[in-house]
């Protein structure tokens, strides 16, 4: 119509001879119309798994046809009003917006020896309207920590692997500090003994590491005397120590009168 000249638009109270409401109506002269200011009614809310809506108050004599806006999933509406040539030139320019609702990564506190594997597991709440992790979300749970769980301390447990439309996602506080990182413990020695095949006079060792405890192997000399004590790891388990006393040396490799290497 405007490019035939026509003085007329499709919006509410410009002054304009004309209106049409556009998939609605045909032109519309305005002088037999009322005006109809529905501007202010913009409304945001948060999903929560059912449809919403702008709540308009109208005239009375139903002259005001179309839908309102409303939508169910997160994102932005806008109403579909409009009337006839006796009922109203309406204005609005409301919006109906809808943010996301938030889910929480809510990690299970988790206590673990350092050194060893960490077992991390927890949970993701705040689902509305009877959604799951398996309705509302895609991809995978995934929990991790940035933590050294070699060392003692207290370390986070964070979620993440998760998308949805309709939610965004964050860290419960307590995920901070959900990991505690003991040390391990101690290993007690083992005493035992060993026979050494050191020649004479050379004294005994205090430390070393060999493959295997053998009785009939000379050990590397470091210092010590029969009846002292060296260390050693044990080949089978490398967090386990060995006490070994030196208290006797092989009579084919020329003792000392006492006895000693």
């Amino acid at each position: 119509f405007t490019d035939e000249g026509w003085d007329i638009n499709d919006e509410g109270s410009t002054g304009k001879i004309w209106r049409i409401y556009e998939g609605h109506t045909s032109p519309l002269l305005r002088s037999f119309m009322t005006q109809l200011d529905l501007t202010g009614n913009s409304s945001t809310t948060t999903y929560n798994g059912t449809t919403q809506s702008i709540a308009y108050t109208l005239p009375a004599d139903n002259l005001v046809k179309g839908t309102a806006a409303s939508g169910k999933n997160v994102g932005t509406y806008t109403s579909d009003l409009y009337s006839s040539q006796q009922g109203y030139d309406i204005k609005d320019d409301s919006v109906l917006t809808i943010d996301k609702a938030t889910l929480t990564y809510v990690a299970t506190p988790n206590t673990m020896t350092a050194g060893t594997t960490p077992n991390l597991t927890g949970n993701v709440t705040g689902f509305v309207a009877g959604e799951s992790l398996a309705s509302a979300t895609t991809g995978g749970l995934l929990w991790n920590t940035a933590g050294n769980t070699t060392q003692p301390g207290t370390y986070d447990i964070t979620g993440s692997g998760l998308s949805a439309l309709n939610y965004d996602f964050v860290q419960a506080p307590v995920n901070a500090t959900a990991l505690t990182v003991q040390a391990g413990s101690i290993p007690q020695p083992i005493l035992t003994t060993v026979n050494s095949a050191l020649p004479s006079g050379t004294p005994a060792p205090t430390q070393t590491q060999v493959t295997t405890i053998d009785v009939n192997n000379p050990l590397t000399a470091s210092g010590g005397e029969e009846g002292e004590s060296g260390f050693i790891n044990d080949p089978q388990s490398q967090s386990q120590v060995i006490d070994i006393v030196y208290n006797s040396c092989d009579p084919s490799k020329d003792c000392d009168k006492d006895g000693t290497p």
